[in-house]
């Protein structure tokens, strides 16, 4: 849970701050030097490059083009094509669907096996994370009988190991592929080659978190103090299915029947997944029960998941988002909170979840499954459609609230008047206030785009959001854009070498930072580039890495069309800004 309202002091230190340190301008607090691995003067020079690239064309935000994108129609299981029990499952199709023990059992013996088999075997191996015999495997491999590039798998099959074993997850080598696939118009959920089809986008990585008991379940711990930005855990999908058609939570439910029978590994990992940790009577569960592992007689000899069950676990556990429902191992011990202190983003169709601010050790890692930036009454419909209730601190402070506050329809003037009211007992400068201003955020965001970017107003309307947003979903895309265009219409007034433009300036790279992990001078522009995409639209303002929809949702709530963003026209008054979704 958030213990903090400054992200930047949560990125140093995770312990909890006093009200009155909640109030403090934010000019007031350290920026990202102690936690970035450059210094000051590296910062200031990677975003004053940024800031000659993009500050002549970022502060016309007024008339907004719109577009949209109709997904296709089709209407089946990713990578199985809807493939039935009585048919066979070519290794081909078992790899590009992750089914890496599936397939390496399909390709059979390594003996007398063609250059293509022996590819498949390697990619199958590297899969399972069993670099080593990967590698051995191309060895004197003839690169085009074997339809594959050899430098690409070489250099995937290096990046894997080394962020299977350090956690050392590169900016580029992470979002590189995304953003050059944006840039160029594609997908970034679809594989870049043939080559890479066949391999993991990312490694099935467990950070420094554990399985324990929350006394309503499971959940996972922090062994160990972390910092904002590190990355906790990171997955490809167990199963994923197009959802595009109206019964998208039934198209999950059959890809995974598919699943469960062609891998062992999807089987345990589900069977897993039925035991909810409650009543001290189920099988206890460590997260290295979701990882690869050696098939075994008890394996072989498991029963299958009954469809009731089956069903249990993708609406409990489904997520959708770039036109796929998905279904994730580890990343399913996570629970939902509504003032999360851990983000979950996906890049391709895999998920990072990093810290947002520092956790201490023994503390539980919560990500919000929807979005929580909505008053507490919706947040509770929303959470029904997960079958749980939300109890987190944030939660139960609003429940307290009186009814018109806990529901949408609210102007600024009237939230900040029941802040102010003494009948309703809330400390101005409380942490709790700023949950309250984040339930009602749309209304200030209105407000914020009704105003002049470069005016006083304006200028105290971000701080306050930036503040709200601190408290209460720090390093989302929503505090990323808000602090970036802080800073760039500081960048026009008071100006690049002003005091507060520079704190702006830190402030919006630690923001970044702490989404995105580290981000190189010489990414930082490109990086930079996309959240300004996302900051001029008036639509969606989506992520660079995920065109496709807006958020993670269940998956029978995902639409069937998603508008896009367009690429709009300067404005010739610039008097308004849109940049918020």
């Amino acid at each position: 849970m958030l213990s903090s309202t400054s992200v930047a002091n949560a990125f140093l230190t995770p312990c909890s701050r006093s009200s009155s340190e909640a109030s403090r301008p934010l000019a007031e607090f350290p920026g990202p030097v102690a936690a970035a691995a450059s210094g000051t003067e590296g910062v200031r020079g990677s975003w004053a490059t940024a800031a000659g690239v993009l500050v002549g064309t970022a502060l016309g935000l007024g008339r907004r083009g719109q577009r949209q994108r109709q997904h296709q129609s089709a209407c089946s299981t990713c990578g199985l094509q809807a493939v039935s029990g009585a048919q066979a499952v070519g290794a081909e199709d078992l790899l590009r669907a992750g089914f890496y023990d599936a397939a390496l059992s399909a390709i059979g013996s390594e003996e007398d096996a063609s250059p293509r088999s022996r590819a498949l075997r390697a990619a199958a191996l590297v899969g399972l994370r069993r670099y080593s015999e990967g590698k051995h495997i191309l060895e004197g491999l003839d690169a085009k009988a074997a339809r594959i590039d050899l430098g690409e798998f070489h250099s995937t099959l290096e990046r894997l190991q080394r962020q299977w074993e350090k956690g050392d997850f590169q900016f580029w080598e992470v979002f590189g592929p995304a953003l050059e696939a944006r840039e160029a118009g594609k997908d970034p959920a679809e594989p870049a080659s043939e080559t890479s089809a066949l391999l993991p986008q990312v490694p099935d990585f467990v950070g420094p978190v554990e399985v324990g008991a929350t006394g309503r379940g499971r959940g996972l711990f922090l062994r160990e103090l972390v910092r904002a930005g590190e990355v906790l855990l990171c997955a490809p999908p167990l199963v994923r299915a197009l959802a595009n058609s109206a019964q998208l939570e039934d198209s999950l439910v059959a890809a995974l029947r598919e699943a469960v029978r062609l891998s062992p590994h999807v089987l345990r990992v589900t069977t897993n997944m039925l035991a909810d940790g409650k009543g001290g009577q189920e099988k206890a569960v460590r997260l290295a029960d979701f990882a690869w592992q050696e098939p075994s007689i008890e394996a072989a000899q498991q029963e299958l998941p009954s469809g009731e069950q089956l069903e249990g676990v993708v609406q409990t556990n489904g997520f959708a988002g770039f036109g796929y429902c998905m279904l994730y191992g580890a990343v399913s011990m996570l629970n939902h909170s509504c003032c999360p202190n851990a983000s979950s983003m996906a890049v391709g169709r895999s998920l990072i979840v990093r810290a947002n601010q520092a956790i201490g050790e023994g503390q539980e890692a919560c990500i919000s499954y929807f979005d929580v930036l909505k008053p507490v009454k919706e947040r509770e419909r929303e959470a029904a459609t997960w079958s749980f209730r939300c109890e987190c601190p944030r939660c139960e402070f609003e429940r307290r609230l009186p009814e018109d506050l806990q529901d949408n329809g609210l102007s600024v003037s009237e939230v900040e008047a029941a802040i102010q009211d003494p009948a309703n007992g809330l400390d101005p400068a409380g942490r709790e206030v700023q949950w309250l201003r984040a339930s009602h955020v749309e209304a200030y965001k209105a407000e914020l785009e009704a105003a002049f970017p470069m005016g006083e107003v304006a200028v105290a309307k971000r701080q306050q959001l930036l503040r709200c947003l601190e408290a209460t979903d720090p390093a989302s895309f929503t505090h990323a854009k808000i602090a970036y265009i802080d800073w760039l219409a500081k960048q026009a007034k008071p100006g690049p070498k002003d005091p507060v433009t520079q704190q702006a300036m830190r402030y919006a790279d630690l923001v970044h930072q702490a989404r995105y992990g580290k981000v190189p001078g010489e990414h930082l522009v490109t990086l930079l580039k996309q959240t300004q995409r996302a900051a001029e639209s008036t639509l969606v303002g989506e992520e660079f890495c995920n065109p496709a929809a807006r958020t993670l949702v269940p998956a029978d709530r995902l639409p069937t069309a998603t508008p896009a963003v367009a690429s709009p026209p300067p404005n010739a008054g610039g008097t308004a800004m849109s940049f918020l979704d």
